[in-house]
Formats: structure tokens, sequence, C-alpha cells
């Protein structure tokens, strides 16, 4: 992975560079990768979810829950209900969506 930033164009390209740091352990790295991806396409719910995965794995977690708040707005404007409400379901034993 070393280097590959470098040819990265597009928003998919950097969340699965961010999918790939992840699994490798590499928390901080995925966390970088996520946000370009962001930076390109701030619509894309999938990269503001993985981010927030990433930042509740490094104890982060009111950075994680603004992820997903984030996560749940995007997929809700994008009529995308059905794929909220699971994730929702998912997140409430993990975080409090609502300190």
């Amino acid at each position: 992975l070393v280097g590959s930033e470098m040819c990265i164009r597009d928003s998919l390209g950097w969340l699965n560079l961010g999918l790939a740091h992840r699994r490798r352990g590499r928390l901080g790295e995925a966390v970088g990768a996520y946000r370009q991806a962001i930076a390109l396409e701030a619509e894309l719910p999938e990269a503001h979810q993985n981010l927030g995965l990433a930042l509740l794995l490094m104890g982060d977690i009111q950075g994680a829950r603004e992820a997903f708040s984030h996560t749940l707005a995007l997929l809700e404007r994008q009529n995308r209900q059905a794929e909220a409400d699971s994730l929702r379901q998912r997140l409430i034993p993990m975080v409090n969506l609502n300190p």
C-alpha cells in the first residue's frame, strides 16, 4: 500500500484504501483515507460510516458519533431509509447517538 495514494483519483479509491488500512490495523491511515474520500465526495455515506467505525476503534467516541450521525442523515436524504434504520439498530449497543 505504500505509495498507492499517488494514483488514487476518486472517492471510491480512497474508501477502498481506507478499508485496506483498517483491515491491517492501520487506523490512523484509514481515517486519513476516509477523510480524503469525503473531501472528494461529501455525500458518500459509506465513507462517513467507515470513518465512524475507525474512530470508534481508536477510542474517539465523539468523533465516531458525529460520523455516524452524518451517515444516517445522508442515507435518509438519499431515500435509503431501510439502510439508515438497520445501521441505527446496529449502532445502539456501540455508541449513544443522542448523548
